[in-house]
């Protein structure tokens, strides 16, 4: 589809992350025939337990030093980073200027589109992009005046900048909304983030999210999913997903694509050339779709879902490349072709997550991988030199299932959590209920 690309700098890849979405885009990685036909190996950094010990590389995705030394001594050719931090931070911009391979992601600037929800909500204002009302401000009186004037229930707080999906609350009394605030702006639980807030208006809707593939100018649109986030009633980073999602219809998807290609050429105009992966959030209100959120990188658990829907031909390692050269994806179908199967994700979750949580929890799998069930790890991690494996996050891992329709999906990932072991594990049994028909 893209061309004849291969990886100049070297046959290796190092996918930078240790999440459920770092794990899934390692796994795709492997099957590329990029890698397949050079014997070149793929490297996770720092990698998690789902992934073979001799292929983890401890090395923080945010020390843009230690990732070129592990680029150097690896001969990687390609680098693609999995989450939002270290593509806010710049390591785009950075490998770029010390002569690197090139790197799957947005640079800094364009990246900021996720990096500070108020220059989105800005942006989306210039470009006539359908978003729920919203006021941005560093002032916590200001912020009171206007949970107090909309009705805390009425009202979503956002923080600002990077929580790593903890930073939205939706207060239901004048004493949450209070607290909300008091925590992000005086207690700063999340820094800097939280110095500023966004008070958007509260839609009532489905949510619903897309994500897209750019070279910058021509966009390639993967299957729709919806997450599901809240959990104990408190808001995640997500506790499952399914895909497809059989109550959004091809016009509303159309619209979202539309509005999708829309931000891409805002950002382009703006010159801030947006490539790599783009998740742009919806609710599906009565008046059609309105951007929550934009995020410069695959969704998690999203991407669990999703990646495997698309079709046999697509290699998506050289659809990822292909986003790093100008007009990599003309040649591209503008909507990527998919199998007709559903396939559904189940976090498998720590006692006490969103909140505290122990860590170094052992774990035990009696289960065993195929073609209609598979953990993806995330929370994980080798100790005892690849002997044992650990938790380490809230989210552990990811059971994810597929079948031909939304019941066997659900019924195959609940087999495979199942034997996936650890103390006090929690898991959302309703993930993609809804879509059964």
């Amino acid at each position: 589809m893209t061309g004849q690309l291969w990886l100049t700098h070297g046959p290796n890849l190092v996918v930078l992350g240790g999440d459920g979405r770092g794990h899934t885009l390692w796994d795709g990685a492997t099957k590329s025939h990029l890698v397949g036909e050079r014997d070149g190996q793929v490297f996770f950094a720092p990698g998690n337990g789902g992934v073979p010990f001799n292929l983890c590389y401890q090395v923080d995705p945010n020390d843009f030093d230690a990732v070129m030394g592990l680029v150097r001594a690896k001969q990687v050719g390609f680098l693609v980073v999995s989450a939002e931090k270290p593509l806010c931070r710049g390591i785009v911009d950075y490998v770029r200027l010390q002569d690197g391979p090139p790197v799957f992601g947005p640079s800094m600037d364009a990246a900021h589109i996720e990096g500070s929800k108020g220059f989105a909500y800005k942006c989306f204002l210039r470009w006539g992009v359908p978003t729920p009302e919203s006021v941005v401000t560093r002032s916590i009186r200001k912020a009171h005046k206007t949970l107090k004037a909309w009705g805390p229930e009425n009202s979503v707080i956002k923080a600002d900048g990077l929580c790593e999906g903890k930073g939205v609350e939706l207060p239901e009394t004048p004493v949450e909304a209070y607290d909300v605030l008091h925590r992000f702006m005086v207690d700063k639980v999340h820094g800097k983030a939280g110095e500023t807030v966004v008070i958007q208006r509260r839609r009532k809707g489905r949510e619903c999210s897309i994500i897209a593939l750019t070279d910058g100018v021509n966009v390639c649109f993967l299957p729709e999913s919806r997450d599901q986030k809240l959990f104990n009633k408190r808001n995640t980073g997500g506790t499952g997903a399914y895909s497809p999602v059989p109550d959004i219809g091809e016009g509303t998807l159309e619209i979202m694509r539309r509005v999708t290609e829309r931000i891409v050429a805002g950002l382009r105009q703006a010159e801030r050339l947006y490539r790599g992966s783009i998740y742009v959030g919806f609710i599906l209100t009565e008046n059609g779709p309105e951007v929550l959120e934009v995020n410069c990188r695959f969704g998690d658990p999203e991407a669990e879902v999703i990646i495997p829907r698309l079709h046999s031909s697509i290699d998506l390692l050289e659809l990822m490349l292909a986003t790093t050269k100008r007009n990599g994806l003309a040649k591209v179908p503008r909507i990527l072709p998919t199998t007709d199967d559903a396939v559904v994700s189940f976090a498998l979750m720590s006692k006490g997550y969103p909140g505290d949580y122990k860590k170094g929890l052992e774990i035990t799998d009696t289960g065993k991988d195929n073609a209609l069930a598979w953990v993806r790890h995330a929370g994980t991690k080798w100790s005892f030199n690849g002997k044992v494996w650990e938790t380490t996050g809230g989210r552990v891992a990811h059971a994810v299932g597929r079948g031909k329709t939304m019941s066997a999906a659900r019924r195959n990932g609940r087999r495979r959590a199942a034997g996936f072991k650890f103390k006090d594990k929690q898991i959302r049994t309703d993930i993609g209920l809804e879509a059964v028909r």
